[in-house]
């Protein structure tokens, strides 16, 4: 495989390929444009034609052509290099014939069964009454059915199962598909039966899975039935599909979530279809599980913004509250989208669109929501112990969620003054409930300015890199002037030895053995320390490019100059409370020595 990945990146050029969805303009050696991955007023997304890499120096998100049609598409690396092998010609090493005809089988027989069910929802007469529910009941029109590919599961044992069997499909296959069941006498029946059905599709617009909504019993007859069926159920975990990490439509939705910078979450597929149907085309719903880490990681590749709008039920706050915690683990801090009491998403559009527009530009941050709605249900200024307690129960399980110990802060400060009480107490409650709080938020305040030293070095030591990488003719005098102890990052040390070690006697930079010496990570930091200089100094002259290396030549060894008298000073001062003439002698003439370099 990475002789196929290396002829794909060989044969297609990454300027050619990004401006096929950005609008590049030249800086210098590299091309600028805004980021498609987060806001930005001014370009920081360069791309590289001679080193054949992209990188945003706002969202730090980079890489080759992989990995912009990965995030840019929301596809897995399979996806991408089949894409990519297409594009380029080349044809891919076949992998197990069994499992891709078992996986060709499969997408076979979802797409027969999202034609038949689509078939007898539009075309026949079990279909006119959920199409009529449809139309009338939820206010779908014929085009958004046609297009979404809606249909209908009639209440039926056998009717998906004879269809394909009399195509061909082997037993095993059908079974496999997830869409009958076998009986312990052996014999299959339908999963999906009185179901509004809606196809679930990859990102390669594949059929992968299904939906299906139960229709009500007081439009549809159940008879028989000692309970009512599940809302929705859902296809199982096939080879093609796993519930837990695709989510309904993400093909057609990820281009609007991109343009609008926001995802909004609703529950179900009803929901889903009827928000894109008004315009909010940003919108998807989990596949049949509560919402995962994963999806929620595979939907960041396109937005910051979440919001969710789940119903207005009791089960919808419960689910809305699992959603909440799941989001501050994946680093994301969510919204609340309310909507009027008794309502989902769907009947909210249905009423008018203009109540759920609102509704979304109103959506409130999630911890501030659970703020408010505690003092709507505790109006009381003088509030009893065992109401705090409640208080307490009510709201820390939902702070511990949160992975940002500066947000962690803000709320149990804001927690304190509604219970009128002293922050050290909420922050004990908060540890014995979150252990890793206190692990977290361990290092004391007397740290933070060494660590912001530290940064500091690391940027100074990434500039130094990158004007000796991107302007190699100039950095003799750098090399002459640092040292290999300046550098404190191993990634940087292994970068500035690796480029010494290459350096020529013309001022060049031997690619092939400078490469040879570094990791994947180093290489890939080499790349972007010289990318970024490449596009800070792009319109600069040769002279002024001379000057900054000087400069920041300098400065790295001012910067181990300052460090060493420091520590010298230090150890002169301990000497001369002992009253050591011999010693201070001895630091004085190493410190002069270590100062002539």
């Amino acid at each position: 495989m990475a002789d196929e990945v290396e002829e794909i990146k060989r044969r297609i050029d990454i300027v050619d390929f990004i401006s096929q969805y950005l609008e590049l303009k030249k800086a210098g050696r590299n091309f600028k444009a805004p980021c498609p991955f987060h806001s930005e007023k001014e370009p920081s997304f360069i791309v590289s034609p001679e080193k054949q890499i992209w990188h945003c120096f706002g969202c730090q998100k980079g890489g080759d052509i992989f990995g912009f049609l990965m995030e840019y598409e929301g596809v897995d690396f399979t996806d991408a290099l089949k894409q990519l092998a297409d594009k380029a010609g080349v044809k891919l090493k076949p992998k197990d014939p069994k499992i891709k005809k078992l996986k060709d089988e499969l997408f076979q027989i979802n797409l027969m069964a999202a034609r038949l069910y689509h078939f007898i929802l539009t075309k026949q007469k079990p279909g006119q009454l959920p199409l009529k529910y449809l139309l009338e009941k939820r206010g779908l029109d014929k085009e958004t059915i046609v297009d979404f590919k809606i249909g209908y599961a009639p209440d039926s044992w056998d009717t998906l199962s004879k269809f394909l069997q009399k195509r061909g499909f082997a037993d095993q296959d059908i079974l496999n598909s997830g869409l009958v069941i076998q009986k312990e006498d052996g014999s299959y029946y339908d999963r999906f039966r009185n179901r509004i059905m809606f196809p679930v599709l990859d990102i390669s617009q594949n059929v992968i899975a299904f939906s299906g909504r139960f229709l009500e019993k007081e439009k549809f007859a159940t008879a028989g039935r000692a309970i009512e069926p599940a809302k929705y159920i859902n296809s199982p975990d096939t080879p093609i599909y796993s519930k837990s990490q695709i989510l309904y439509p993400l093909d057609r939705a990820k281009d609007a979530i991109r343009q609008n910078d926001q995802v909004i979450i609703v529950e179900g597929q009803m929901d889903v279809v009827a928000c894109h149907q008004a315009g909010f085309k940003n919108t998807i719903a989990s596949s049949g599980t509560a919402v995962t880490l994963d999806q929620l990681k595979t939907l960041k590749r396109f937005t910051k913004h979440f919001a969710f709008a789940f119903d207005a039920d009791s089960a919808g706050e419960q689910a809305t509250r699992r959603a909440i915690e799941t989001a501050y683990q994946a680093q994301i801090i969510p919204k609340i989208i309310l909507i009027p009491a008794g309502k989902d998403p769907a009947d909210c559009i249905r009423q008018d669109p203009i109540i759920f527009q609102k509704a979304v530009e109103s959506a409130k941050d999630a911890v501030d929501f659970y703020f408010e709605k505690t003092r709507q249900n505790y109006p009381a200024k003088n509030l009893t112990s065992e109401q705090k307690q409640e208080i307490v129960s009510e709201l820390i399980p939902i702070i511990k969620s949160i992975s940002q110990p500066v947000l962690v802060g803000d709320y149990l400060k804001k927690m304190a003054k509604l219970l009128d009480t002293e922050e050290r107490y909420l922050y004990e409650a908060f540890k014995k409930s979150h252990k890793a709080f206190s692990q977290s938020t361990s290092a004391t305040d007397e740290s933070q300015p060494e660590k912001t030293s530290q940064a500091r070095d690391d940027l100074l030591e990434q500039r130094v890199l990158g004007l000796i990488l991107a302007y190699p003719k100039d950095a003799k005098q750098v090399f002459a002037q640092v040292k290999s102890n300046d550098f404190k990052n191993p990634d940087n040390l292994a970068i500035v030895k690796a480029a010494q070690k290459s350096y020529t006697k013309d001022g060049k930079i031997n690619q092939a053995k400078f490469e040879s010496q570094l990791s994947d990570q180093e290489r890939k930091l080499a790349d972007i320390y010289s990318v970024a200089i490449q596009s800070e100094l792009a319109d600069m002259s040769e002279k002024t490019v001379a000057e900054e290396v000087a400069i920041a030549g300098q400065r790295l060894k001012s910067q181990r100059l300052e460090k060493v008298k420091k520590d010298f000073q230090q150890k002169i001062a301990q000497a001369e409370a002992e009253k050591d003439r011999a010693k201070i002698k001895k630091l004085l003439s190493e410190l002069q020595r270590q100062i002539r370099g």
